[in-house]
């Protein structure tokens, strides 16, 4: 037996065998004990093995980085590991707001939230963060957490209404939003983020370049172009409320992009930078084209 316990478990089930009777005692006719003993036996073998898996488990799980100061550990969940450990082990975080858990409810957003998914272990507890639509939701306690998540998709609330309203009217207004948006992408998402290359904050789940930040290029390239606008116009109740409700919709756009940490500040300040510029070019084409128009 002692052979046996050092085989199967490397000398630690010693102590364990003085528990287990003795085959050559004088009990050893009694069918109650030998059943005991098969069992004890089958126990400690149990439990090692158990021991054993646990271990090969825990070596997936490779943080892909540790914030030492705050001992929070990031993983990536789409990057092959098994995890089944972490949450048995942890709790998920309580949270006020759970805006995770209303969007696990959707079923149309269950395939884009396991493509871009982290987790971080803060403490004793697991924060998950999906990335949605080029926003990053997580449980939050913050409302104005929630506000800056909404606000995360008013560049898509905008996009739509402009089709739908080019469609419809084929204003030509909405025709220089058609023009300023798919220009502000190209030059920002397709042609600047592949340049410089540069990662976003820790706590984003998103997967692609953040500098320069594509919300803030597109919320103040149409914020710019509206205001220029509104400059020529007579002023009325309806140019005043469309001017109020442009800086409401769109001059938030970077807080909300820096708050939820899908940006740094540096990236929503040059994102910002280079819509204002993009909105001012498309306001002097605007003007170009009616000026040529009343000639």
């Amino acid at each position: 037996m002692n052979v046996v316990n050092f085989v199967l478990f490397g000398g630690s089930g010693g102590g364990s065998s003085s528990s287990i009777p003795d085959s050559d005692s004088k009990n050893d006719n009694n069918s109650i004990n030998k059943d005991k003993k098969k069992k004890k036996i089958e126990e400690h073998i149990d439990e090692h093995v158990k021991m054993n898996l646990r271990s090969k488990k825990g070596s997936n799980l490779k943080p892909i980085f540790t914030n030492n100061e705050e001992n929070i550990n990031y993983y990536l969940m789409n990057d092959g590991g098994n995890y089944d450990q972490l949450y048995a082990k942890y709790p998920i975080c309580e949270a006020k707001y759970k805006l995770v858990n209303k969007m696990k409810g959707l079923n149309i957003f269950n395939s884009i939230m396991n493509r871009n998914r982290k987790i971080a272990l803060v403490k004793n507890c697991i924060m998950e963060m999906y990335g949605i639509l080029y926003v990053t939701i997580r449980n939050t306690n913050d409302v104005l957490s929630v506000v800056a998540t909404v606000y995360g998709y008013v560049p898509l609330i905008l996009i739509l209404m402009t089709i739908i309203g080019l469609l419809a009217t084929f204003d030509k207004y909405l025709l220089y939003f058609s023009f300023i948006i798919p220009t502000q992408f190209t030059i920002n998402d397709l042609i600047l983020k592949n340049i410089l290359k540069i990662n976003r904050p820790i706590n984003s789940a998103l997967n692609s370049y953040g500098m320069p930040s594509g919300h803030s290029c597109i919320g103040l390239s149409l914020l710019t172009f509206i205001l220029l606008h509104l400059t020529e116009e007579k002023i009325d109740k309806w140019s005043i409320l469309t001017y109020i409700s442009a800086i409401i919709m769109l001059l938030p756009l970077p807080w909300s992009r820096v708050h939820i940490e899908d940006h740094t500040i540096y990236q929503v300040i040059f994102g910002s930078i280079l819509g204002a510029f993009i909105g001012t070019i498309f306001f002097f084409i605007k003007k170009h084209f009616a000026k040529h128009k009343e000639k």
